[in-house]
């Protein structure tokens, strides 16, 4: 893809910066067998464009991708398949200077693994328990550099699960998780979160074509690198970025109570809910 400045209608002038060049490549392959498959994509871009309005400033941005996803049926006796999940994406920009100079340079590169396996039924009840690994390093060098080099961890384990009763449907799924943020700069503290998230949910069909459910769910969030340890100006958002390295994690607690009818004629739906936050992280 390649665009020149856009024609000012009316005025036979041009707008200064609001050129595009792009260029997009991609590819996978995969494997299928007797008891599952495996598959591999590869996929990058780069992109070259300005800044109306920026005084000759451009940006170039590029991302490389790598995806790797492979599920196996029956792989052992107590468990009915495995799915795992692997990706890496590298992703940089450069703020070119009207001079051609790199005013700022953003890296951000990230992590992620995740293995899901789903058991036989124990008691009727039907799930799966399964490990999450991320991580992210990410740094802004230059006259914009509004966060230091940090590198963060999540790892994670979990579980859900369903089982049918009669009339009455029940699930529910728990995670624990730890999560820390790492800056470089031997100024910022190094912070560490555990991170407990739970949630159960009941649906009764108490009458042909009637439902009513109740779900409930407990949540928490780490705070992002940004969010702690953002403190210098940013230009492309006209503001002044302070993060706050005291942060508590988040937590947000939902009840959400449901009436449904499906008739064939016409169907309706009653909803009602709450949602509380504490310790929320807000900009201001």
């Amino acid at each position: 893809r390649s665009a020149g400045n856009y024609r000012v209608p009316g005025s036979g002038k041009f707008l200064p910066g609001s050129f595009t060049d792009g260029l997009y490549a991609g590819g996978g392959l995969s494997w299928v067998g007797a008891r599952g498959h495996l598959g591999v994509g590869v996929e990058g871009l780069e992109n070259n464009y300005g800044v109306p309005g920026g005084e000759g400033v451009s940006i170039l941005q590029k991302q490389t991708r790598f995806d790797i996803s492979g599920e196996l049926n029956q792989p052992l006796p107590a468990f009915k398949r495995v799915k795992l999940r692997f990706g890496h994406n590298d992703y940089a920009h450069d703020e070119i200077e009207s001079d051609g100079n790199i005013g700022t340079r953003f890296k951000n590169k990230a992590w992620e693994t995740r293995v899901e396996a789903q058991h036989q039924a124990i008691a009727g009840w039907a799930g799966a328990v399964g490990l999450q690994l991320q991580r992210r390093d990410i740094s802004a060098i230059g006259e914009e550099s509004i966060i230091p080099r940090t590198v963060s961890n999540e790892r994670g384990v979990f579980m859900v699960e369903e089982k049918k009763i009669g009339v009455l449907n029940i699930d529910w799924g728990a995670r624990i998780e730890n999560a820390d943020r790492r800056p470089l700069d031997n100024i910022n503290p190094k912070r560490d979160y555990i991170l407990y998230t739970a949630a159960a949910g009941f649906v009764w069909k108490f009458a042909p074509d009637y439902h009513a459910s109740i779900n409930l769910t407990q949540g928490q969030r780490a705070p992002s690198i940004e969010e702690l340890y953002s403190n210098d100006a940013h230009p492309a958002t006209a503001t002044f970025d302070i993060g706050n390295n005291t942060l508590k994690k988040e937590t947000a607690r939902n009840v959400d109570l449901t009436l449904r009818n499906n008739g064939k004629h016409f169907s309706w739906k009653l909803n009602l809910f709450t949602n509380r936050i504490a310790d929320y992280v807000f900009a201001k």
